[in-house]
This record gives C-alpha cells, structure tokens and sequence, in this order.
C-alpha cells in the first residue's frame, strides 16, 4: 500500500501518515472525477494516461467525525482501491501538502497505527485487510 506523510506545515495533522489520496468532494462534483485529479495533484501520478476510471474498486462508505484542536469535522468518506503497478520514479508529490510517500505492508501499516502516526481516519485499515484477505 502506498500511504503520504501529511506535510508539517498543514494545520490538520501535520505529519501523519495517511491514505496516498485523500480529498474533499467539490461543489457539484463526484467522487469519480474527484480522485482522478488528486491522484494527480496529490501524488503526481498522471493516470489517465495509464490508469481509467474503471481501473479504481470501489469498497465502501463510511462516515467518521475528527475532533482535531478546536474544530470538529463530521465527513463522509467514499473508499476506493487501485491494484496497479507503479513505479516509484512516476510519483511525484506536492511538497506542500506531502512531506513523503512510502510502500508498506499489513505489518508496517499495523505499527504506524500503534504508534499513532496515521491520520485518525482508520476505518479503512479493516476494508483493507478485507480486500486483502480475499484476494
């Protein structure tokens, strides 16, 4: 799995790890063409070159609320996975809201969480390892 580190500057949970795209929907958009852009803005990876829409599984909605300081957030997350090879040398990030990428097994993934180094937004860990188990 492919997880970002939130960049230290952000005023939300600076330097966590987190999912490699996260994003809010905008105003009259869907979650489709929303993650096809920031899968590019995010993690520079230009996919629709290499990758459709039709390429992305879609898992699950969830909702979660993140109290974070002073400000409360209730959301509404759609979750979606893409099984496809990528190399490395092809992602770039916005240095300005991703400090790093890093690859990580269950394992890995597991730690960060006990070291509460993720993002608080875990739902997905389970889908994940949903996903995993029944491939």
């Amino acid at each position: 799995m492919l997880l970002q580190q939130r960049h230290k500057n952000l005023k939300k949970f600076p330097n966590l790890w987190d999912l490699s795209v996260a994003s809010h929907i905008q105003s009259g958009g869907d979650a489709i063409s929303t993650l096809l852009r920031e899968v590019n803005e995010e993690i520079g990876v230009q996919i629709e070159y290499r990758v459709q829409a039709k390429d992305f599984r879609f898992l699950t909605s969830f909702r979660n609320q993140h109290i974070y300081k002073d400000l409360i957030e209730n959301q509404y997350y759609d979750f979606f996975i893409l099984r496809k090879d990528i190399d490395f040398a092809d992602i770039t990030f916005n240095d300005e809201e991703v400090q790093d990428i890093q690859w990580v097994n269950y394992t890995k993934l597991k730690k960060l969480v006990k070291d509460n180094l993720m993002h608080p937004r875990l739902e997905w860990i389970e889908e994940i390892l949903s996903y995993i188990n029944k491939l």
